[in-house]
């Protein structure tokens, strides 16, 4: 599978497969409203599955990452377990070519999951505030990989 953005699991910063910066964490977008999300950046992954990155105040900010293809339903009446968690193992393969697979990185968190009560399967990127980050560094000398 090949994505169309990056993760550096070093620094957090997500970019274009061409390098045009999509999210750096150290200076993070403007202040969105708060339980709003902003549409970060939109682009086509293998399989012509649409791929868009929001981000959210929250904490440090997260980004949430969406996947869209008839192949996990068309609308509301399509949502069924089975299209949810083939877009969870989409989207925890997505990750993975971005370069940032499931886990805990010095700056955040890379998670892939399939919530049952809401029949919905999402991929988010949650970064810690800095002064979070700088404590947990402090308690763990490296990021993984």
């Amino acid at each position: 599978m090949k994505s169309p953005f990056i993760i550096d699991r070093r620094s957090g910063r997500i970019s274009t497969v061409a390098g045009g910066l999509v999210f750096d964490p150290e200076t993070g977008p403007p202040p969105t409203r708060p339980g709003s999300l902003r549409t970060l950046f939109e682009g086509i992954a293998e399989g012509e599955v649409s791929v868009t990155i929001y981000f959210a105040e929250v904490n440090g900010g997260c980004i949430v990452v969406a996947a869209d293809h008839p192949q996990f339903g068309t609308g509301p009446g399509d949502w069924t377990e089975v299209n949810e968690r083939a877009r969870l193992k989409w989207l925890t393969e997505l990750l993975c070519a971005a370069g940032a697979p499931v886990g805990s990185y010095s700056w955040g968190n890379v998670e892939a999951r399939y919530n049952p009560k809401t029949v919905e399967a999402s991929a988010i990127v949650s970064y810690m505030s800095p002064t979070s980050r700088s404590t947990r560094s402090r308690a763990k000398t490296r990021a993984p990989g």
